[in-house]
Formats: structure tokens, sequence, C-alpha cells
């Protein structure tokens, strides 16, 4: 995951307090401390995906509507699973930045 971009991060949710769940945070402290001491292996590599499927917040909200799940996160889930099930090698992007360069390295985009 990291090796291909994507920056892991931990959820909190809630307040900070004596009552906290810390147990997540020193497993993700050991891990960014990894990713330091190898940074050889996860900086400046790339995707070799030929494939992206896109997603868009745009239209999650205006075709989506009131329903996006029918509208829209249906056929989503379906793409992305059905890329998964082929283990087909992918990329997910975002609509918020599409160009031609960011798009020329792929053979095929699912809309």
């Amino acid at each position: 995951m990291v090796a291909n971009g994507a920056r892991p991060w931990l959820h909190i949710t809630g307040f900070f307090s004596e009552h906290f769940d810390r147990r997540g945070i020193a497993a993700m402290q050991d891990l960014f401390k990894l990713f330091a001491t190898r940074k050889d292996a996860f900086d400046a590599r790339q995707s070799a995906a030929e494939v992206a499927l896109v997603y868009s917040r745009t239209t999650f909200d205006y075709v989506g509507a009131a329903t996006p799940d029918a509208n829209y996160l249906d056929g989503f889930r379906g793409a992305y699973n059905a890329l998964m099930d082929s283990r087909l090698p992918f990329d997910l992007l975002s609509d918020k930045h599409l160009d031609a360069r960011a798009l020329s390295r792929y053979k095929a985009l699912l809309l």
C-alpha cells in the first residue's frame, strides 16, 4: 500500500480521555517507524497498474442525490469487486485529479 503511494493513518473517533482505547496507537507508531527505516523500499515507487477505477464525489453528490447507494455506490462497488475478483491490478483515482498526464499511463479507465 505504502509502496504504491497510499498514506496509512489511524482514524480516531470520540474524545481523548482516560477511557480512550489506545491499543491501535502503539501499533501505528511501530508501523511508521518501519516505514522510516525502510524509506529505500517505499519512496518514489509507482503502481504498475494499467487500469484505474475513478471515484467521483461529484457524481455521488449530484447523481446519487437522496439514494447514493442505488444511484452510484452500487455500481462503483460492483466495478471495484469485479476488479478485485479478477485479481487485476488497478488504481483508484479521484475525479478531482484527472488530467492528461495522470491518465496517460493507463490503458483502461472505469468511470
